[in-house]
This record gives structure tokens, C-alpha cells and sequence, in this order.
């Protein structure tokens, strides 16, 4: 049986008190597993059943809400970016993150399953996972992810893995306690943001809500490496870019789009070129470009 890891650097004593290093050497093996609490916490991941996490017939990797701070995971997908066994690629569309697990590539993240407190998440048209910046990290408790197949428990969409986030639960809080947790996000590229959660009890009724604001322009395509479409070599070759990147009549607004027009606003940006050019337009050598624009012809500017 393959045993769940647990990504944690503390470890505490069965009455929550701290233990000494040295302690650890004289412990049995049984005393050193109830050193990590999370191990005996509840799950119905792996097998559909409520089990604790140590008695678990899969691999998994537990990330509690602790750790989420140590690491600095502003969001679901700097947490993946960080475990073994994902691949993933921030491609800043229309899925801002798609991730892999055991080298299997799709589209998008279509065959692992994305549960919140057990709940699919997963797209009900293309099965894809929406794993971006809309999930408040402070109101997660701990996410749960568990490595291979478990289709035989969810269906087709488990095929690699599954993505559990289990959020805050204030009803395990005392009668009448209330706790809260906010932090703000700065960064480059205008990059801001607030990440908040609240919760509560007063006696049979609690509560716990949270939400996540983000903004930000993004790295520029400049800041993009030299390999796949920002080479130059690619971005000279028609035949790979076909007539133009926006070229024609944007059918949603009616407004002619030129070449390189990647918002497809009806302009070329400063930040919509890549070493001074429009994307997809034909690069000529200057001595030639001299030479047409003095018989009046003008290809790819």
C-alpha cells in the first residue's frame, strides 16, 4: 500500500506540545506516526468513503494551510507548480493554468478531477479544470492531491489523479469564537490583489466565507524566451502563422483587425510586438524592405 506524504515541517506532540529533535530517536514507529496529526484527519479522496489519510489505499500529497503560507502560494496554481508529479504551464488564455500529472497531455487539465470539499469542479462541457487565481487560499484548509487512476471511484475524469481542496470548517470552532485572515498581493506588471476569509459559530449555526480579487497586465511578450512562437525564425514563417495573427473582420465586432493585433482591439500595442515586429507578419532583411518601399510596396509592416 502506497503511504499519502504529508508537506509539513513541524511536528508536535499528542497534546500539541513541541518535540525535540532528539526525542524522535527513541520514539517506536508507532509514536513517530502520531506526530503528524494530518495523517489521522478524515478524507474521502482516494476510496469515496470517509477513512483517515494514513489508512488511504493511494499515493497522495497533503498540503495544509501552514505550509501554504511557508511556500508563499498566492493562488491553485503556484501551489501545483510546486508538487512533484504536475507539469504545468501558465498559458495566460483562456485557461490561465493547465496542468499535467505522469506526462499525459491534453488540451486542457481534462483527466484529472478537480473537487472543492468533494464537489466536481470540473467544466460540464469539455471536462476541463479551471485552476487560476479565483480561489481564496486563506479560506483552504489544507488540498489534497492524489496520484493515478481512480476512475473506478469518479468516473473517466479521474483517469490521472484528483485535486481535492477542502475549505475552512468554523463548526469545529468553540461556541461564539470567530476567526478572520486577510492579505494583500503586489507585485510587477501592476500585479494586485486581496485574499480574504472569514468564519464563525454561535451555537448550532456557523459560517465561513472568503473571497479573492486579482488584477494584473501580465508579463508583455517580450518578456517571453526565445523558444516555441516567440522565435524569430517561427514568427518569419507564414506557412506556421497562416495569414496573420487578428488579420480580417473580427465576427464578434464587426471591427477590421490588422496583423498582430492580438487583443483584437483594432490596434498594434507597444506590448502587442515582439523585438519591435507584429506577430505574424512576414519579416523581410532591411535592404529589401528599402528596396520595396521605394517601388511602393509594402509586405508585412
Amino acid at each position: 500500500m502506497a503511504h499519502p506524504i504529508v508537506v509539513d515541517l513541524e511536528a508536535k506532540g499528542n497534546e500539541g506540545s513541541e518535540v525535540a529533535e532528539s526525542d524522535f530517536y527513541n520514539m517506536s514507529l508507532s509514536n513517530l506516526l502520531k506526530q503528524r496529526p494530518e495523517l489521522y484527519l478524515d478524507s474521502d479522496t482516494a476510496s469515496g468513503v470517509s477513512e483517515t489519510i494514513r489508512d488511504t489505499p493511494a499515493s497522495m500529497i497533503v498540503v495544509d494551510s501552514r505550509t501554504m503560507i511557508r511556500r508563499g502560494y498566492d493562488s491553485m496554481d503556484d501551489l501545483l507548480t510546486d508538487l512533484p508529479g504536475f507539469d504545468t504551464i501558465t498559458a495566460n488564455g483562456t485557461m490561465q493554468t493547465i496542468a499535467y500529472q505522469r506526462g499525459y497531455r491534453t488540451p486542457w487539465t481534462q483527466r484529472t478531477l478537480f473537487l472543492v470539499n468533494g464537489k466536481v469542479e470540473n467544466n460540464l462541457w469539455n471536462h476541463s479544470a479551471q485552476l487560476s487565481r479565483q480561489y481564496p487560499m486563506s479560506l483552504i484548509d489544507r488540498v489534497e492531491t492524489l496520484h493515478g487512476p481512480v476512475g473506478a471511484v469518479y468516473g473517466p475524469n479521474a483517469f490521472l489523479g484528483v485535486i481535492n481542496v477542502v475549505t475552512q470548517d468554523s463548526s469545529q470552532l468553540r461556541d461564539g469564537e470567530h476567526q478572520s485572515e486577510a492579505s494583500l498581493i503586489l507585485g510587477d506588471y501592476g500585479s494586485s490583489g486581496l485574499d480574504m476569509a472569514i468564519g464563525g459559530r454561535s451555537g448550532a449555526f456557523s459560517y465561513d466565507f472568503g473571497v479573492k480579487l486579482y488584477e494584473s497586465d501580465e508579463a508583455p511578450i517580450s518578456d517571453y524566451s526565445y523558444w516555441g512562437f516567440t522565435d524569430e525564425s517561427l514568427l518569419s514563417d507564414p506557412l506556421r502563422w497562416g495569414p496573420g495573427i487578428g488579420s480580417g473582420i473580427d465576427p464578434a465586432t464587426g471591427r477590421e483587425s490588422p496583423i498582430g493585433d492580438i487583443d483584437v482591439d483594432g490596434l498594434v500595442e507597444n506590448e502587442e510586438l515582439f523585438e519591435g515586429n507584429q506577430l505574424g507578419a512576414i519579416l523581410i532583411p532591411p535592404r529589401i524592405s528599402v528596396l520595396l518601399e521605394r517601388l511602393g510596396l509594402a509586405i508585412g509592416r
